[in-house]
């Protein structure tokens, strides 16, 4: 199996996954939710593989569910006003040396 895609190379993971592998089913369905994508796939299996029918990635991920309902929830409250003096106030990471 050539891999191409984050989906793809979850569907080479569970071909070779023995647990997978020992229990009866007729596909299986991966969803990775990233900060900038999320990808998912639908794996069919017959008697000797586990082919891939569907494999997406879509724009509709962390920073956009989680960013976007943030900054709402900032603006609704007033808080976005003090926002930049609370991280002002944070202290900074330590350097590595």
């Amino acid at each position: 199996m050539e891999i191409t895609t984050e989906s793809r190379a979850v569907g080479a993971y569970f071909k070779d996954y023995a647990l997978v592998n020992s229990v009866d089913y007729e596909g299986i369905f991966t969803l990775d939710i990233g900060g900038g994508t999320s990808d998912y796939s639908f794996w069919e299996r017959d008697k000797t593989d586990i082919n891939a029918s569907i494999c997406c990635s879509n724009r509709l991920a962390g920073h956009e569910l989680l960013g976007a309902q943030l900054l709402r929830e900032l603006k609704r409250t007033g808080a976005i006003q003090t926002l930049p003096e609370v991280l002002r106030a944070q202290p900074l990471p330590a350097q590595k040396s």
